[in-house]
């Protein structure tokens, strides 16, 4: 698939096209899951801690791919994607926020 990115009234591509629906979900040293699926084809990942990944449905684990914290990142997925994601350190309770945002 590829991603075109939507363009302002110059012509000049943006990062994104519109903001849809927010799912914010905690996570920690357990693996956990988004709490909801994903209805668009792009969404923004922001994380206000080190998160590994995954996009595939499995359990996430620290070898998936890392989001850094306070850097937001775009990604292309099928609608339906269900996110999973795990903390990269280790510690008890809640260790951050992942924000998604449906583009």
């Amino acid at each position: 698939m590829v991603l075109q990115l939507a363009r302002d009234r110059t012509g000049v591509p943006i990062q994104i096209g519109g903001i849809g629906d927010v799912i914010a979900t905690n996570f920690g040293a357990t693996a956990t899951t988004a709490t909801g699926a994903v209805n668009s084809n792009v969404v923004r990942m922001f994380a206000t801690a080190y998160v590994h990944f995954n996009l595939s449905g499995t359990v996430a684990a620290t070898t998936d791919t890392l989001l850094p914290p306070d850097k937001p990142e775009f990604f292309s997925v099928p609608p339906g994607t269900t996110i999973n994601m795990i903390a990269q350190g280790a510690g008890a309770g809640v260790l951050g926020t992942l924000y998604i945002t449906e583009a």
